[in-house]
């Protein structure tokens, strides 16, 4: 008996622990908005280790919580804890709280703090050059440009920007060698107005940053090489047309910032279904951020993430084989907010192939896709642990119809799959699919149409919702909508009739709203008693997808020249239909750094210089010249309503400075993109940080205040010594504050006032 209880104790003790949880090699790594972890761990065989995360910001006291680590068990490969925080901002440090629990015994904590990669700025400290083609020669001024891109790369140093004039770079593919730091990237950038043309470029050199060259009619419009993986290289608003493959990472490289581009291919027609061509090509490459990006008439959109890879909010259409391609990503994966658009195979592919090292999870959120023939979801081999969340799945025909029962190692929440036209929504036809410790779907809508059956689970043929919910004891929480219900916007014609551009957003009050759940900073901030369903949460702001334009936009008086017309108030322009910025007295202010030469718009009042900074009292980020309507509309110098910039579209203070009125600056930063909000200093004195500069026209509407014209930012006795000085004159003068083309007792009588009321 003795015995026989050592052996029970020594049968148990082995059980145990193998059941048991020993952390091991603590990892972790970030992008711009996400931080992922790995955390191997021995034993646990069981499956039921946790391990909660929670987050805040470096000085908060608030902690808030996200998604659990998953349990990652890949046979050979991975025995692990991990997962990613998302959302996260910029260049900021956060301090992060792991802690490792396991029933049958093992614990562990980690408490890194961790600062988020920042977007890549283009320097300001080095050297700017002007490059010509040509095949030698020139100094690098504007006058004298280096002719080439070999006489140029000659002199490139850490910092230097390189403004590349129109023109065909030669016939064979341009090579960039020399390497930045990752605080002073070499840019090599069209000039403003221009279109550079490259015929196929390779980098080679590290931090390196492509903006603005056309790359055309070449099988691979960019490599990297066998010498090198490059680091931290940004290539961003560039144009790739008529490209095989447009970015093609076929030598590897690490820390791309992939961002604002169009990449056109070669494929005409989706609907062949052609399988080769790719718009971005990581080729199992790590720490990637592809976004805002238009991907169109490739077979792939984005493919062969590797490890710690963000991939969103681009535009992907026309495409013959797959929108994004995830195939044999490594851990931590993000896809969210791409909209996918007429995909001929598959919309997102999950496929692994026995054998690869790879890695889980994925995470695939709030992405819309339409798909013509084959699947939404692509299910091949040995996909694992990967979370679709409020994404808007559909396919003409069938949303999920080969390997679906693979579906069982997903978490699935949230999302929306809707069959066109009558298939099963799941089609899975293996009877040995089993649900196991991985499997947690639930909190969907389907739409089957109008087929009779619903589902196909195990090779077993459901006719509703319900009967896979009893037979099965999946998606108990799901339910059934109808696409012509609860969409405000659904036009899925029949392929090969292209959909079009759609935001599927939902109706108000139908029942896919607050029918979803709660996933800690996935869907924080949701409205109403519980999330929705689908890529959109109603009362919410619509992402963007495709390349930004920084363009700011803003309404503004002047005090001097405005006039009250009775229902409103406009201004009288005092801008000369020859006076160019680079002319007296504008010019003298030193106030436009591109010397543009644009002819005055005949609705312009007068030029006004724009500013946008990070932050109160920070240097400018960038500065131009404008023009400014009489209706007090801020206009670029084409006469476009806004102006804009070629800085990372993004959130920025603007300050407005006019030649004889006090400057502004918003009280709050403006967000800078395609559709962004309207600063209108008109309505409030408090729309404006230096409030004291702005002056009240009549109840309610607001002007900058007249009569600074030494550029002190203050009303002085030096402004009113400068006009007095000009009494008399005429012409486009600063002391004339209303824009009449005289200096006289009015224009003095404005200083005074304002003078007189301490606007300072």
């Amino acid at each position: 008996m003795k015995y026989l209880s050592l052996l029970v104790l020594l049968i148990w003790g082995i059980s145990s622990g193998q059941n048991t949880t020993v952390p091991g090699t603590f990892e972790y790594y970030q992008t711009i908005n996400s931080i992922g972890f790995e955390w191997d761990i021995s034993g646990d065989d069981n499956h039921n280790a946790q391990c909660t995360v929670r987050y805040r910001e470096q000085g908060e006291s608030v902690w808030q919580d996200a998604m659990p680590l998953y349990r990652i068990d890949i046979s050979g490969f991975a025995n692990m804890l991990s997962g990613s925080i998302m959302f996260l901002n910029p260049g900021t440090t956060y301090e992060i709280e792991l802690i490792l629990s396991d029933a049958d015994g093992g614990s562990g904590q980690q408490t890194p703090t961790i600062t988020t990669r920042t977007i890549p700025q283009q320097p300001t400290g080095g050297n700017t050059y002007y490059v010509s083609p040509g095949s030698g020669g020139g100094s690098g001024t504007e006058g004298d440009p280096f002719l080439g891109i070999s006489a140029a790369e000659a002199v490139a140093q850490p910092g230097d920007i390189f403004l590349l004039n129109s023109g065909n770079y030669g016939t064979t593919r341009i090579r960039l060698t020399s390497s930045g730091t990752s605080t002073d990237h070499i840019v090599w950038k069209a000039a403003p107005g221009a279109t550079p043309i490259f015929q196929g470029v390779r980098i080679i050199g590290d931090y390196i940053w492509l903006e603005g060259v056309t790359v055309e009619n070449v099988d691979h419009g960019l490599l990297t090489d066998y010498t090198n993986e490059p680091e931290g290289v940004v290539v961003s608003k560039n144009t790739f047309n008529d490209c095989y493959y447009s970015i093609n990472l076929n030598h590897g490289g690490n820390n791309w910032y992939i961002v604002d581009n169009v990449m056109i291919g070669r494929i005409d027609d989706y609907s062949t279904g052609a399988y080769g061509g790719e718009g971005v090509e990581l080729n199992h490459s790590d720490g990637h951020v592809v976004a805002y990006n238009s991907i169109s008439n490739t077979a792939d959109g984005v493919s062969y993430p590797g490890r710690n890879c963000d991939i969103h909010n681009n535009e992907i259409f026309h495409v013959s084989d797959d929108g994004l391609e995830l195939d044999f990503g490594l851990a931590n994966v993000r896809a969210w907010d791409n909209r996918i658009t007429n995909a001929h195979s598959n919309g997102i592919s999950f496929q692994n192939l026995a054998g690869n090292p790879y890695g889980a999870p994925w995470y695939v959120i709030r992405n819309q896709v339409i798909v013509a023939d084959q699947d939404a979801v692509k299910l091949r081999d040995n996909v694992d642990r990967a979370l679709l969340a409020h994404n808007t799945f559909v396919c003409w025909e069938g949303v999920v119809s080969a390997s679906t029962g693979k579906l069982v190692a997903f978490q699935s929440h949230n999302n929306l799959w809707i069959s066109v036209i009558d298939r099963y929504v799941w089609e899975d036809t293996s009877p040995a699919t089993t649900t196991d410790w991985r499997t947690n779907l639930d909190y969907d809508g389907f739409d089957w149409n109008n087929n009779h059956y619903a589902f196909k689970w195990q090779d077993t043929r459901l006719t509703s919702l319900q009967e896979l919910q009893t037979t099965f004891g999946l998606e108990l929480n799901g339910i059934r909508v109808d696409k012509n219900l609860i969409f405000e916007q659904f036009n899925v014609p029949q392929p090969p009739t292209l959909a079009p551009f759609q935001y599927m957003t939902l109706n108000p009050g139908c029942n896919a709203v607050d029918a979803g759940i709660a996933l800690p900073n996935i869907n924080d901030g949701y409205d109403g008693t519980a999330p929705d369903l689908g890529a959109f949460e109603r009362n919410s702001a619509l992402p963007h997808y495709g390349p930004r334009t920084a363009r700011i936009h803003a309404r503004l008086f002047l005090e001097g020249p405005a006039l009250n017309t009775g229902s409103d108030w406009e201004m009288s322009s005092g801008l000369p239909s020859n006076q160019a910025v680079t002319l007296t007295p504008y010019y003298d202010l030193g106030w436009d750094p591109q010397q543009t030469s644009a002819t005055p718009l005949s609705m312009a009042t007068d030029w006004i210089f724009v500013q946008i900074s990070a932050a109160p009292g920070q240097s400018p980020v960038e500065e131009k010249s404008a023009f400014l309507s009489a209706d007090g509309v801020l206009m670029d110098i084409d006469g476009t309503q806004g102006v804009t910039f070629d800085s990372e579209p993004g959130s920025y203070y603007l300050t407005i400075k006019h030649r004889n009125h006090l400057p502004v600056t918003s009280s709050a930063a403006i967000d800078l993109s395609v559709d962004g909000e309207i600063w209108d200093f008109t309505l409030a004195q408090s729309q404006s940080m230096n409030s004291s500069g702005m002056i009240e026209l009549s109840a309610g509407t607001w002007a900058l205040a007249a009569g600074e014209l030494n550029h002190d930012g203050i009303l002085t006795t030096a402004d009113y010594v400068l006009q007095h000085n000009q009494r008399n004159d005429s012409g486009y003068i600063s002391g004339d504050l209303d824009f009449d083309g005289d200096v006289d007792s009015t224009d003095r009588t404005l200083w005074l006032n304002n003078a007189l009321v301490d606007v300072k």
